[in-house]
């Protein structure tokens, strides 16, 4: 089981911010890079985490853009440029070397009334694309699954059964704890897709809406949900905070609930 955390955590600042904050934490095996906003991967931002990866001996993982990103939708101009966003970011993530590229599924559109299964169509087939590519290019992709209240059917076991049945390839899953706790199915999950959970986000919420919170600061059962995420598929558990100062401290958390520590 490899630990790590995600650039989120500081997504409003630099990401050449990232050796300083690897100095405050102890050894870190993986960084998931949250390729948005400020984090957006080009070429100069290949090459510091080229040489930031060789120097630290560091493995990455990469979380596709999610920022106004919708692979269910029904623009088709839309659909090509967010095509061409998806497909250079599985570009990036095979120059350094990940083994895990996250995605999130698709959203429901304004025509959703008028076509509901129109959500489902374009997220298989756009699904379809990037998992071809992963195919080709060496690492795997991971579907997350996403908090209720967003506009989508992807938030509970139930549709990620029905997406495992429509997809062309295996399904993998990149399992956001906290997200699976507002849809009170954080237990289930694991246990349901223990073949197919091959990735973790892992941080905290009261089971009302999507808080990461530090772990332990919410009501997340940790110690069963640790040893079904142990007996599962899962080979990374990417702490995920939206504030950096609740990285240290959920770290530690972790360390101490894990039964190895």
């Amino acid at each position: 089981m490899k630990i790590g955390f995600s650039t989120l955590s500081f997504l409003e600042k630099p990401l050449t911010l990232l050796p300083h904050l690897l100095e405050k934490l102890p050894p870190i095996k993986v960084v998931e890079i949250a390729a948005d906003w400020n984090h957006r991967l080009n070429q100069r931002k290949l090459q510091f985490l080229q040489e930031l990866r060789e120097s630290h001996r560091l493995e990455y993982t990469l979380h596709c853009p999610f920022t106004d990103i919708n692979i269910a939708t029904a623009n088709p101009t839309l659909r090509g440029a967010i095509k061409r966003i998806m497909f250079r970011s599985l570009q990036y993530a095979h120059k350094l070397e990940c083994g895990t590229v996250v995605v999130h599924p698709g959203l429901h559109t304004a025509l959703n009334h008028f076509k509901p299964s129109l959500v489902w169509e374009n997220t298989v087939s756009f699904l379809n694309q990037l998992y071809r590519e992963a195919e080709n290019l060496g690492f795997t992709l991971a579907v997350e699954n996403l908090p209720k209240g967003v506009p989508t059917p992807f938030t509970t076991v139930n549709a990620f059964k029905k997406l495992q049945e429509l997809l062309a390839y295996p399904l993998k899953i990149a399992l956001d704890v906290g997200h699976a706790h507002t849809s009170g199915e954080v237990l289930v999950f694991p246990k349901v897709f223990k073949d197919l959970v091959v990735h973790a986000h892992l941080h905290d919420n009261k089971g009302d809406y999507d808080q990461h919170l530090p772990i332990g600061e919410g009501t997340i059962p940790w110690k069963e949900l640790l040893q079904q995420l142990l007996r599962s598929s899962c080979s990374t558990f990417i702490i995920e905070m939206e504030k950096w100062a609740y990285v240290p401290k959920s770290l530690e958390t972790l360390l101490r609930l894990l039964p190895s520590h």
